[in-house]
């Protein structure tokens, strides 16, 4: 992996470096100097975090959606509940 290999991948997540050196335990300007290239990052270590904070994000992303989801049901039953009452009144 090259240094803008990883500044693109951590872009792609949102994180900035202090994000991955919190997460990779290494200090903010060890990851600079990788993303910099003064210092060779061990890769199989890096792409292992990349990779669990990807899946980490396809977690969260798939259950706000869950949630979004079931917010709409609740809302589509309230109004289907709300208009029955307004019919049974009517008639």
């Amino acid at each position: 992996m090259t240094p803008n290999e990883l500044k693109a991948e951590l872009k792609a997540l949102g994180l900035n470096q202090s994000d991955f050196a919190a997460m990779t335990g290494r200090t903010r300007a060890c990851v600079s100097q990788w993303c910099n290239g003064r210092r060779a990052m061990p890769e199989d270590e890096v792409r292992a975090f990349l990779r669990m904070e990807k899946e980490r994000q396809a977690r969260v992303t798939r259950r706000t959606r869950m949630e979004e989801a079931n917010d709409l049901q609740d809302q589509a039953a309230r109004l289907l509940k709300q208009a029955r009452r307004t019919l049974a009144a009517v008639a």
